[in-house]
């Protein structure tokens, strides 16, 4: 019996498990069900092992021997399809074992339906379109009667773009007095080089605006009659990055300072042909971005202190330590360190090329990690508050931390059961998990002590749930275990529940890594964060991207900063709801992140 008669015998069933008096026939049916789940799910990876290979060998040339195909289909009729891809496909053709499981673990919908319906914004058709220019179109006076009066206008507006060079020769003037010498005229001040600030602006917006390749952004341009080569369009960028690198600085400071709490997400690219990452820090008012080669937990905090490192021995330094597990005797030698201080790096290597034997690599790392993260959260402008997903490198950094209900659902789509008790345990589960979320979003609106403490119950409750389905059981037992993670809201009900904001700002990131591929050097993976950074702010301050570029290359600064209007915006949103409840102490706080994981 292969897998598809398994699964065609088991679905045909039908067996209400749970209506099974014996507890101990109910107990082995349990098991033979979870077994099948066992055998399926291992077939199905071998299979996909088997197909990765395969594919391997015919990049390498190498032409796999013949085998007999396998039948796939419960006709037995070879010609049938073996998949479940067309649109035609029948309930056999998914009981495949060759048919794979859908990748698409998106919990939009689900999420959606639960969250407070926002207002929607406006379409392009309903938002206020700028008159350039008037226009009359007056009526034949011949035509209008003796008796006719003017009441008004029937307004049509019509929008158009105008694209055409404008290339202007400037003649300076050249004057020689025979006395005092040669007098030659000045250019304006916004002229700099062979190329104007809205072409150069246009440039700019095509890369990072539009998401072109900077060789199409000159062939457009190049279109319309301007002659530029591609070493001129690159040294445009490298300029005007140069110029806006402490707009970008001033941003992230800005957008820091805005908020109590921070969006946190990356995502892998490459420099000069190696695997990189670009980290993005980010909230409603922002979105800063950094590539770097490394996505530690000293890299991510690196960012987050903008400044020279620093290390620190309290309490604190004392408990992240056991949370990293760092063995008892290298604690014990770190609490002989002068304390309550902040020791620069130099300071730090000195004291600890002192321990014979030195830690190990492991414990050495781990003990540079905990002092740095102990020095930044004793700095008064410490981000209070991270969200981000399950990444280990935002772990600690930060008083709390936020775990994205999204990304934990994600987890339960990716479980394909083929038993049918199994499948309609998932889909009950799933049903009361987005239900819970729905609760907290309630709660959000109108958080109330008693209601807090209803929800922690709840969640005891929804995630201490057994089905039977050992699969489904195993994924319920490691969420319940983020319990602190999942439940910050509670006692910060202004925080969101998900990472969305963070997810949306990587993907521009990613889609820039599908156009460009990658950066030959670091320096112009440095420029693309300037570009992208200033941007994507833009975007969320609802300020015209290409009109904020050309303030700035121009030199004209008519436009208020990015920086200044996030600060605006931070001083007029309204204040936070109260907290429903104390905030956990920090050793419970550390202690559930632990749990979960370091």
């Amino acid at each position: 019996m292969d897998a598809s008669e398994l699964i065609q015998f088991v679905r045909q069933l039908r067996l209400d498990v749970e209506g099974i008096a014996d507890p101990v026939v109910r107990n082995v049916v349990h098991q033979v069900f979870n077994l099948v789940e066992d055998v399926v799910q291992h077939n199905q990876r071998l299979r996909d092992e088997n197909a990765s290979l395969r594919d391997l060998l015919q990049k390498a040339g190498v032409k796999p021997a013949p085998s007999k195909p396998p039948t796939t289909n419960p006709t037995g009729n070879p010609d049938a399809p073996s998949n479940a891809a067309g649109s035609a496909a029948s309930d056999s053709a998914a009981d495949a074992p060759d048919a794979k499981p859908s990748k698409d673990h998106s919990s939009e919908k689900e999420r959606r339906s639960r969250e407070p319906r926002q207002p929607r914004a406006d379409r392009r058709s309903f938002r206020p379109v700028r008159v350039d220019r008037d226009v009359v179109c007056p009526v034949d006076s011949a035509t209008l009667p003796p008796d006719a009066a003017f009441v008004g206008y029937d307004d049509v507006v019509v929008q158009e773009l105008v694209v055409k060079t404008d290339n202007v020769r400037y003649r300076c003037e050249i004057w020689v007095s025979p006395t005092r010498g040669r007098f030659c005229g000045s250019l304006p001040p916004d002229v700099q080089g062979e190329f104007g600030p809205r072409l150069r602006t246009l440039l700019v917006s095509l890369k990072y605006v539009a998401g072109t390749s900077l060789p199409r952004a000159r062939s457009l341009v190049e279109h319309f009659g301007i002659v530029i080569s591609s070493a001129s369009v690159v040294n445009i960028l490298h300029d005007a990055a140069a110029r806006l690198q402490p707009e970008r600085a001033a941003i992230f400071q800005a957008g820091l300072a805005a908020t109590t709490h921070q969006h946190v997400d990356d995502t892998s690219c490459r420099v000069g042909g190696e695997f990189w990452h670009t980290h993005v820090i980010g909230s409603p008012l922002h979105a800063s971005y950094f590539t770097r080669r490394s996505k530690d937990r000293l890299t991510a905090l690196d960012l987050l202190r903008d400044g020279p490192p620093s290390y620190r021995f309290d309490g604190l330094t004392q408990q992240l330590l056991r949370d990293l597990r760092v063995p008892k005797k290298w604690r014990q030698r770190a609490a002989e360190l002068p304390q309550d201080r902040d020791l620069s790096e130099d300071e730090l290597t000195t004291l600890l090329k002192g321990w014979e034997p030195p830690p190990l690599a492991g414990s050495l790392a781990a003990l540079r990690e905990a002092a740095a993260i102990a020095s930044y959260r004793a700095r008064p402008d410490h981000v209070s508050i991270l969200i981000g997903d399950d990444a280990k490198q935002w772990r600690h950094l930060s008083d709390e931390f936020e775990l994205c209900w999204i990304h934990e659902g994600r987890h339960y789509p990716k479980l394909s059961p083929v038993v049918p008790c199994h499948q309609q345990h998932l889909e009950a589960f799933r049903k009361r998990y987005w239900d819970f979320y729905g609760e907290l979003h309630k709660y959000r609106a109108a958080p109330t002590p008693a209601r807090a403490a209803e929800l922690r119950l709840e969640f005891d409750q929804l995630f201490g749930t057994k089905t039977g389905y050992a699969a489904l059981d195993q994924r319920i037992v490691k969420t319940g275990r983020k319990k602190t993670t999942l439940l910050t809201v509670l006692d910060h009900p202004e925080i969101p529940l998900h990472n969305n904001p963070a997810e949306l700002d990587e993907r521009v990131a990613a889609r820039r890594r599908d156009v460009s591929l990658h950066c030959r050097h670091a320096a112009g993976a440095d420029e693309m964060d300037t570009f992208t950074s200033i941007v994507q702010t833009a975007k969320k301050l609802l300020v015209n991207g290409y009109e904020y570029l050309y303030d700035r290359l121009s030199g004209s600064f008519r436009l208020p900063s990015l920086s200044s209007l996030i600060r605006q915006r931070s001083e007029a949103s309204p204040t936070p709801p109260p907290r429903a409840s104390p905030s956990p102490a920090a050793s419970s706080m550390l202690g559930g992140v632990a749990a979960a994981g370091v």
